[in-house]
């Protein structure tokens, strides 16, 4: 039987390998070396591997959304938002600091000298709903004044949006300078007050400023008469069933009113009072920019 003869110089001679034995594992080697490297390259290009490396590479960046609130009297301001529709964002994208107390987002903004700043990451497209809530003027004294933001374009790139505050700072010497007469310059700000009641026919608005001084008269609202010890009264206009006036004051006064009915719509006369709000606290409300009161009354007609 013929053999394949392999040789290796050395001390022990010469040896012979059986061909069929060598043949075969020539064979073996031929066929599982390309298939290993075909497993190989396959399970790098695998619809898995394709899969994970495409969902990572078009994930979503963020985007830098900066918003600087300038407020030279303000001494503690919170973002108030939402995105969408105000909707609340998941909890990886929320700024440090932010709470949730009544369905719409509250972050605290970082003071720096007069103007407060706050930093928010979004998705491309995603549209930011917000305004500003004080709670504390510059000097300490607790507030809650509502401030409402422009509107937000959608967010396409890294964008800086400044706020300047309508709100004028005005001292509490020059507010009773006002209320005596004695200034006449100062900038006013203009609060539309909306009492909503069906079946009314005459409505007044009773109310004062700072503790139920009147108004000065030249800025009282037209028809307003002094009653009951100085306080003002003043008719309202009616619109279907919501009656209206309009106040204007300083920013930072305080506002006491509440709401006489005087006749129903028949042309009944009444004397009915709605002095306070369903959680039974006396209307009152600091004013600091332009905006508007609404109330809806309780009281229900006798049929």
């Amino acid at each position: 039987m013929s053999r394949l003869e392999a040789v290796r110089s050395g001390d022990q001679g010469s040896r012979s390998i059986p061909f069929g034995t060598y043949g075969f594992i020539v064979l073996l080697s031929l066929f599982f070396v390309p298939s290993i490297l075909f497993s190989a390259i396959a399970s790098t290009d695998s619809p898995q591997s394709i899969s994970h490396q495409s969902s990572v590479s078009t994930s979503p960046s963020l985007l830098t959304q900066e918003i600087r609130y300038h407020a030279p009297w303000a001494g503690e301001v919170w973002l108030v938002g939402g995105i969408n529709g105000w909707q609340q964002a998941p909890n990886t994208m929320r700024p440090p600091g932010t709470i949730v107390p009544d369905k719409a987002m509250q972050t605290p903004l970082v003071r720096t000298d007069n103007t407060f700043t706050i930093t928010i990451r979004v998705p491309s497209g995603t549209v930011i709903d917000y305004g500003f809530l004080i709670t504390k003027t510059e000097k300490g004294t607790p507030v809650k004044l509502w401030e409402g933001g422009r509107p937000f374009p959608e967010a396409k790139v890294d964008a800086l949006i400044e706020f300047e505050s309508t709100a004028s700072q005005v001292t509490t010497e020059q507010r009773q300078s006002w209320l005596s007469g004695l200034a006449t310059d100062l900038p006013l700000v203009t609060q539309e007050i909306r009492y909503h009641l069906e079946g009314a026919g005459e409505v007044s608005l009773v109310g004062g400023i700072n503790g139920w001084q009147p108004i000065p008269e030249a800025a009282r609202p037209p028809g307003t008469v002094l009653k009951d010890n100085k306080v003002m009264h003043s008719p309202m206009v009616r619109k279907g069933d919501t009656f209206t006036t309009t106040v204007r004051v300083p920013p930072g006064t305080g506002l006491d009113f509440w709401f006489l009915i005087a006749m129903t719509a028949e042309g009944k006369v009444v004397d009915i009072r709605h002095e306070k709000d369903p959680e039974g606290r006396a209307f009152a409300k600091i004013v600091m920019f332009d905006g508007r009161i609404e109330v809806q009354s309780q009281w229900k007609r006798r049929s």
